[in-house]
């Protein structure tokens, strides 16, 4: 209660240390993944370099610390946070793209197949100008996503932005 409110209140200091005592004094594994989640999350709203390395080593952290349970999603806030980190900077922008592909590819590859997994996917190869995997990522979310004009419409924007 006291960490959402510091967070409400824009504290920023005050609810990044109330995360980061609930991580340390969660007394279940529920408790303590979503304090994890809280903690990335407020790191990716401040939106500047120190807080995306934050959210990558707490993800990390994260990621070890709760493998038991298997967060599948602190994987895919993992490759989100590696695509902003790319964004972010000019020098190692494809080590952190192919970070980031690493993690939306092994979830892909074990079955978590959404829509935003796939779109990330084609996103980040077209950032590495591998446009032939971008549009083959594109074919194969058309065809997982037929029906959806939304969802179509998005797939043909980013084929057109490829072709140009």
């Amino acid at each position: 209660m006291l960490t959402s409110i510091a967070n409400y209140k824009g504290d920023l200091i005050d609810a990044e240390s109330f995360f980061i005592s609930s991580i340390r004094t969660a007394e279940t594994i529920e408790l303590k993944q979503r304090a994890y989640i809280l903690l990335a999350q407020l790191y990716k709203s401040i939106g500047n370099e120190e807080a995306i390395d934050k959210e990558i080593n707490l993800l990390k952290q994260a990621e070890s610390e709760l493998s038991i349970i298997n967060p599948l999603f602190i994987l895919e806030m993992q490759g989100d946070a590696y695509a902003r980190k790319a964004r972010f900077i000019e020098s190692n922008k494809i080590e952190y793209y192919h970070k980031a592909l690493m993690k939306f590819e092994s979830l892909y590859n074990n079955g978590y197949t959404t829509f935003n997994i796939m779109q990330n996917i084609a996103i980040i190869y077209q950032e590495m100008n591998d446009f032939y995997q971008a549009k083959s990522m594109l074919g194969a979310m058309l065809e997982k996503y037929p029906g959806n004009y939304l969802d179509t419409t998005i797939i043909f924007d980013r084929v057109e932005q490829i072709r140009n």
